[in-house]
C-alpha cells in the first residue's frame, strides 16, 4: 500500500483510517503493524522547538525541529487578535527564522472531512497560541513511510 502511494500521486482514500482519529494509517507491508499518523505525530514532534526553515518550490517549507525532524507545512499565519495573517508568504519571499525559532508546536488536529492537519505554535517562553498552520499531510506521509520501510528492510 505505500508504494501504491507514491505511484497513485498520493492518493489518501487508498489508505485505511484510524478508528480513533479518522486520519490515514500507514502499513508498509502485511506483516507491519499499522501506524496511525496522529500518534507518530505527537510521539516525533509534539512540544519541539523550532530550529532551522528549509523553503521548498512547491510547498511554504520545512521546520526542522530541535530533535532533527522535519515537519513540513504548507502554510503558517501569526496570530493577530484582529485578523490571521501570513507568516511568511512563500520561500521566495524569504523567512524570518528569528520569529520562526522561537515557536514550538503546541497541538495539532486532523479534519477527517477535508483531508487536513492543522498545526497550532506557541512561543517557546510564552503560553498561549502564536501561531496556526497546515501541515503538508503528503509530505508527512512520505517521513513515516519512508521511517517504517527502515524497519523491515535488511
Amino acid at each position: 500500500m505505500s508504494f501504491a502511494f507514491r505511484k497513485h500521486d498520493y492518493n489518501l482514500n487508498e489508505f485505511d483510517r484510524c478508528p480513533k482519529h479518522g486520519c490515514p494509517v500507514m502499513r508498509v507491508t502485511a506483516d507491519a503493524a499499522p501506524v496511525c499518523l496522529l500518534d507518530w505525530l505527537a510521539e516525533r514532534y509534539l512540544n519541539r522547538q523550532v530550529v532551522d526553515v528549509v523553503p521548498r518550490p512547491d510547498a511554504y517549507g520545512d521546520l526542522v525541529l530541535e530533535n532533527s525532524a522535519v515537519l513540513p507545512v504548507k502554510r503558517l499565519w501569526s496570530r493577530n487578535p484582529r485578523r490571521l495573517k501570513p507568516l511568511w508568504n512563500h520561500p521566495r519571499e524569504g523567512v524570518r527564522l528569528l520569529a520562526l525559532s522561537t515557536l514550538r508546536l503546541a497541538d495539532f488536529g486532523y479534519l477527517s472531512k477535508f483531508d487536513r492537519l492543522l498545526l497550532k505554535f506557541a512561543a517557546a517562553d510564552v503560553r498561549g497560541v502564536f501561531a496556526f498552520g497546515e501541515a503538508d499531510l503528503a509530505g508527512l506521509l512520505s517521513l513515516l513511510e519512508d521511517e517504517e520501510v527502515r524497519k523491515y528492510e535488511p
